[in-house]
């Protein structure tokens, strides 16, 4: 039976290599940058304190949803009220 390894380990290697890998991975994947674009990529990152393809990920779907190109997303609760037939 094979053991598993660690939490925090992928093949031997520590988290930290591991989501280096990643990220280059995904630099690979996603190209070079317009260098005026990336800049402020990584200062809006550090402002909202968030990860550069989360924040990515968050302007292109709003994009995507101003421009439609995705349905715009509906929340309803149980206290909201329609008009019509469903």
């Amino acid at each position: 039976m094979r053991q598993r390894a660690p939490l925090g380990h992928f093949s031997g290697r520590p988290a930290g290599a591991v989501a280096a890998g990643r990220a280059a991975d995904q630099k690979r994947r996603w190209g070079q940058l317009d260098p005026r674009t990336d800049d402020a990529l990584t200062s809006l990152t550090a402002e909202m304190g968030t990860a550069k393809p989360d924040l990515v990920e968050t302007i292109v779907g709003e994009w995507l949803v101003s421009n439609a190109y995705l349905p715009v997303p509906r929340q309803m609760d149980e206290e909201s009220t329609v008009d019509g037939n469903g």
